[in-house]
């Protein structure tokens, strides 16, 4: 019974994703040229503040296009995927790159080369190096990368999970371990996508590349219950505030879209 309520859930998980990758790549046609966008920078940044990474992981276009072919991958390539993965003291060192893209883009905006709450193609376009990036983004990074390596683009390229980190630090949700009842069984490990090592932490925030997809939660045995998703310091259960939070983040952006939002900040910066 509980497998069956596991997998129901996922399924609607999973729908919610595709409802917000269809909204981004297609909303214009199917509201007849109305300007919905729901990747407003501001409103992503807001989230992140109040929610954590919960956009990486369940709206971000890019995130869920990576998990995507993580998915094809693991169905096409099977164990034999688990045998090419980048080795740790690698991994560890590959994470700073995207810090490196975080300070680069950075000084692109500060620089006022582009702006970051316009339209992103223009920032792209803007410097050769952003042009390169752009298309290691597209062609390596979300695609053909993330086919063979769990979340490449968003552990090592994707400069804007470099700044989530920091602001996320601020946040008050966040995944809670009880020491006290954790057996180590290190399931929740192995669950990770961003391979975060969540058996050795107290609390795991966007700081230990965290997406918020909550699988380590979930997946903690029912006799420990040693992880907890806490929403300033409440417990929640992942799946009613999955629900929940799509539901405020798809509201807000018809707010962005109604009372132009993003158009105002960026008149201000």
């Amino acid at each position: 019974m509980h497998t069956i309520k596991r997998k129901y859930k996922q399924a609607i998980i999973w729908l919610i994703k595709i409802f917000f990758l269809i909204g981004y790549l297609f909303m214009e046609f199917i509201t007849e040229g109305t300007s919905y966008y729901h990747e407003f920078e501001s409103l992503v940044i807001l989230s992140v503040l109040v929610f954590g990474t919960f956009y990486c992981n369940h709206i971000c276009p890019y995130g869920i296009i990576s998990e995507l072919f993580e998915k094809l991958g693991k169905l096409i390539l099977g164990k034999w995927r688990t045998k090419i993965q980048i080795p740790e003291y690698l991994d560890i060192k590959m994470r700073f790159i995207k810090y490196i893209f975080g300070a680069f883009f950075l000084w692109i905006f500060l620089s006022g080369t582009a702006s970051y709450w316009g339209d992103h193609g223009d920032m792209y376009m803007s410097t050769t190096v952003s042009k390169v990036y752009l298309l290691v983004k597209m062609f390596l990074g979300i695609s053909v990368l993330s086919f063979f390596f769990d979340r490449f683009f968003c552990r090592y390229l994707c400069y804007q999970k470099a700044w989530y980190n920091i602001i996320e630090f601020f946040s008050p949700t966040k995944i809670a371990r009880d020491k006290q009842s954790c057996t180590s069984c290190k399931l929740c490990d192995s669950k990770c996508p961003m391979n975060v090592p969540v058996s050795d932490k107290k609390t795991i925030k966007a700081d230990k590349d965290c997406i918020s997809c909550y699988e380590c939660v979930s997946n903690c045995p029912p006799k420990a219950e040693s992880l907890h998703l806490k929403f300033f310091g409440i417990k929640v259960k992942p799946f009613r505030f999955i629900l929940i939070v799509s539901a405020i983040y798809f509201i807000l952006s018809w707010v962005w879209v109604i009372f132009s939002v993003e158009e105002i900040i960026q008149q201000w910066f």
